[in-house]
């Protein structure tokens, strides 16, 4: 007897998806709590190249959707704003990799909106994103 093959979703289940996207709100959680126990100076290179990576993703996720024609999402969401403004405060200090305390609220507005971000934006665009960034 032949059985047609499964058509597997290739983005998983919607728990899996559920799962995926509070994996990564943990994770950007996790570089704000880091951002705020760095001292002024401190080398943080790395921190900020997670941190500008995570962000940057949700990002591009979010730009793709404000592409299609009747998205939710426009170029000039202030969430996107906010968020564009924590990553180029994330890449400067990658780029000095000095930590300046003074820039820590711009990059922790930038996780916020990020975060608030992850919900609304569809699995299909964070793997879009993943495979463009990686």
């Amino acid at each position: 007897m032949y059985r047609r093959p499964h058509k597997k979703n290739p983005y998983g289940s919607p728990v899996t998806k559920a799962i995926v996207k509070q994996n990564l709100v943990s994770e950007i959680l996790n570089h704000k709590i880091r951002l705020y126990m760095l001292d002024a100076g401190e080398p943080c290179a790395q921190l900020m190249e997670a941190t500008g990576v995570s962000i940057g993703m949700v990002g591009y996720a979010a730009e793709v959707e404000a592409a299609q024609p009747g998205s939710k999402f426009s170029r000039e969401d202030p969430k996107l704003r906010i968020l564009r403004g924590g990553l180029s405060a994330c890449q400067q200090m990658l780029l000095a990799n000095r930590w300046d305390p003074l820039q820590a609220t711009s990059i922790s507005m930038g996780i916020d909106a990020t975060v608030e971000l992850v919900p609304l934006v569809s699995p299909e665009s964070l793997a879009e994103a993943m495979r463009a960034l990686s």
